[in-house]
């Protein structure tokens, strides 16, 4: 029986509020490692957003690269995509700099898309979707017309269907037989849930995309969204390895998919993840945070040290409240990360709830908050805004 393992969403050099989360990310490595190496796992599979960042610092470059390093010694098969926080120009780099043979990395639409890997008795096919912007959709278009002069004619044009060109990308072109298929996409598709941690991603014209269309392939290994969703009996989010923020999960999850060597299917077992460091959000009144806290189980010794959000309600001003939670919750082996105070007095000028709402607000979230304020004629944000705004992050994320 031929095993692989289904990841995404890794976020590798990832900090929340300041507070690095590499720790964490070594803990799920050497978990996914022993797993591999227990398991006899052949392939390993991280659908995207590998990084936190699309210039990610050295720690986190050199932590993927040794972990690879290790898959491979385990003679375990890497298999990556880009994500909407990765740079096709550096996952490009390494992918021409790694052995063909030992690892794929599908990183753009106008480059090599499908890639057989033969293990034991059993030849896998893997297509590969990586994240892409409505601008990187167009070059494939150009690229993919049938004549110069039509192309010339549609360098200035919109394309013309989105999803029949994502139809065109997904239909496999491979001479060669294969066993299975497995299709790996970062990006929205069918009926997703946010975990609320995701950046918001746009395509003009679709919600989201309609992974039906993209033709009959035996498992659909999807990333981007932070949490483990099931769209059909093969296809799946399998949810970042470890909670992103405060308002995930705790409790994540991955797919081993087996190749049966009796019937010819594959088979999905669905696994549950340790929670390698516990998260707290505490949220309390002044005169009860404390008592509140004293409810808490200490975290074991044997764990990484917890972290917390404390979200406290003043009814007037307290300098020393702050030390007091600090204290008390580092008896419990629990580091406050990020302290909210909300005063009473404030009502006047936005409720409790609002405060709330607004503070638990990504970027993108946020933007829209504010174009829809400055043009309250407007019930949304037109996609065209909303895509120069990622456009932005991205820009202001490779400086």
């Amino acid at each position: 029986m031929v095993k692989l393992i289904h990841t995404s969403d890794w976020h590798l050099g990832k900090k929340l509020h300041r507070f690095s989360r590499r720790d964490d990310q070594i803990a799920a490595m050497n978990f996914f490692l022993k797993v591999v190496k227990d398991e006899n796992i052949k392939v390993f599979i991280i659908a995207g957003d590998l990084f936190d960042q699309f210039r990610p610092d050295y720690v986190a470059l050199n932590d993927l690269l040794s972990f690879l390093k290790q898959l491979i010694e385990l003679n375990c098969y890497p298999v990556l995509i880009t994500g909407n926080h990765d740079s096709i120009h550096l996952l490009g780099a390494l992918n021409s700099y790694l052995k063909k043979d030992q690892i794929t990395i599908f990183h753009d639409l106008i480059s090599e898309n499908e890639k057989i890997i033969q293990i034991n008795n059993k030849r896998i096919l893997f297509k590969g979707l990586p994240y892409f912007r409505e601008n990187q959709l167009h070059e494939y278009y150009l690229k993919n017309t049938i004549t110069k002069e039509v192309q010339c004619e549609a360098e200035s044009t919109a394309i013309p269907d989105v999803e029949e060109l994502l139809i065109q990308y997904s239909k496999i072109k491979c001479p060669e037989e294969y066993d299975y298929s497995i299709f790996i996409g970062h990006h929205l598709f069918s009926r997703f849930e946010l975990s609320g941690s995701e950046d918001s991603v746009f395509l003009s014209g679709i919600d989201s995309i309609n992974f039906k269309s993209l033709g009959q392939f035996d498992y659909f290994a999807f990333g981007h969204i932070h949490k483990y969703q099931k769209l059909e009996e093969n296809a799946f989010y399998s949810g970042s390895p470890i909670p992103i923020n405060f308002g995930e999960p705790q409790q994540k999850y991955y797919n081993i998919i087996q190749a049966s060597e009796k019937n010819g299917c594959l088979q999905i077992v669905k696994c549950d993840l340790p929670q390698f460091r516990p998260l707290f959000y505490i949220k309390a009144q002044s005169d009860k945070i404390l008592k509140k806290i004293e409810s808490i189980p200490k975290v074991s010794i044997g764990n990484l040290e917890g972290i917390a959000e404390i979200m406290v309600t003043l009814k007037e001003p307290d300098p020393t409240l702050q030390d007091q939670i600090k204290a008390a919750l580092l008896k419990k082996n629990i580091q406050v990360i990020n302290y909210i105070p909300y005063l009473e007095s404030d009502e006047s000028f936005y409720s409790q709830a609002e405060f709330e709402r607004i503070y638990s607000l990504n970027i993108d979230s946020l933007f829209q908050e504010y174009f829809l304020s400055k043009y309250p004629e407007i019930n949304e944000v037109p996609t065209k805004y909303l895509q120069k705004f990622q456009d932005l992050k991205q820009g202001l994320d490779e400086v």
